[in-house]
């Protein structure tokens, strides 16, 4: 048989347990969630590329034409909160968010603004609005996230918008780093980023103070921490949808047979799930990135492209067409140029525009 505990022993066990379950400050429950930051997606691997100049011209379109779901499912993710809160004073603050996204009067508020932004990447609006370069993840993270905010209280739907919290600094990321990284978008596209900056600094004050007026008990606490957990895997998730597909190279149904009545059924799809981006622009000017030079190799016949790690041997037309990159000639010119080398031959601009967007996404290709 044990010894029975000392009381001493039962005091400090009781003092402990108390502690373990005492709610937090409201200090303290604000520094947790805040603490929440180092798990948000500005340190995904994607946006990590994005800031340093990496993204290709098609990963920046996937990505802006993919969120392009996220901002138009904002507000309905917003209705439903206001639907579920019986709160009118509540109710009268929180639907300025609404208007922030679908826009007021005269403003055409952050989705327009996203539009705007598709255009300045070189995406036409309405292949943004018809979501036909919307993956099958970032739908299905963006909808869970919507289902999330209309079966739930209207104050944790609350709470997991606070991602908010770590939002300026995300937009602020991109005004620093775009402009010099990715000189070939129109600088009018990044008013959203601009916009965003004020609201949502704004709307964290409010949803926090609805934190950290309801969730005052402990274990109320912890599950607010899960919320906002939750809402960061949805970012972090619609982030791992596009890498899987922009960067490396597996999109939805890329493995799908060639010949099968599954395949035959899911032509579309498969053609569909990372459809052609824009192409480059005549305007842009191409040029050899860093470390890759462009010689002729005798002995093979042919054009090869010298890299660091190895040499790839062109195809006739792809040696043709980059023998006239010279960092000066436009892509228009270096197709009239080829065109008046080559008369005749049918439908070279568009091969020489494909053959420009691949090279860029190989990484073999600036555009400036």
């Amino acid at each position: 048989m044990s010894e029975p505990m000392p009381i001493s022993a039962w005091a400090t066990s009781a003092r402990a347990a108390s502690a373990q379950t005492a709610p937090w400050s409201r200090e303290a429950f604000a520094a947790r969630l805040r603490a929440k930051g180092a798990l948000y997606h500005i340190h995904h691997p994607y946006h990590r590329a994005m800031y340093a100049g990496e993204l290709s011209r098609r990963q920046i379109q996937g990505w802006v034409a993919n969120r392009y779901y996220y901002q138009i499912r904002i507000p309905v993710k917003d209705a439903a909160i206001l639907a579920n809160c019986p709160d009118r004073s509540v109710r009268r603050h929180w639907i300025q968010r609404i208007l922030d996204h679908d826009g007021d009067g005269g403003d055409g508020g952050g989705i327009a603004a996203w539009l705007q932004l598709g255009e300045a990447v070189g995406l036409k609006p309405e292949e943004m609005q018809d979501l036909r370069h919307v993956l099958p993840g970032v739908r299905f993270a963006v909808d869970a996230y919507v289902s999330f905010a209309r079966r739930v209280s209207w104050q944790e739907a609350a709470c997991s918008s606070l991602t908010e919290m770590f939002a300026p600094e995300i937009h602020q990321s991109r005004l620093d780093s775009w402009p010099d990284a990715y000189p070939w978008i129109d600088s009018r596209g990044l008013a959203y980023f601009r916009k965003r900056l004020g609201e949502a600094r704004r709307d964290v004050e409010h949803g926090l103070q609805i934190t950290l007026d309801h969730f005052t008990t402990r274990e109320q606490q912890e599950h607010a921490l899960d919320i906002l957990q939750f809402k960061l895997n949805v970012l972090w998730s619609l982030l791992d949808a596009m890498t899987m597909a922009y960067i490396h190279d597996t999109p939805p149904f890329h493995s799908c047979p060639d010949r099968s009545p599954l395949a035959a059924r899911s032509a579309g799809q498969c053609r569909l799930a990372v459809p052609d981006l824009a192409l480059p622009e005549r305007r842009a000017v191409p040029a050899l990135r860093a470390h890759y030079r462009l010689q002729w190799e005798t002995a093979q016949n042919a054009y090869v492209l010298l890299y660091p790690e190895g040499m790839i041997k062109l195809n006739g037309s792809a040696g043709e067409i980059l023998s006239c990159v010279d960092g000066s000639l436009t892509v228009g010119e270096i197709i009239e140029t080829l065109q008046a080398r080559f008369p005749g031959a049918s439908g070279l601009a568009e091969d020489t525009l494909e053959f420009f967007r691949t090279a860029h996404d190989k990484r073999w290709l600036e555009f400036n």
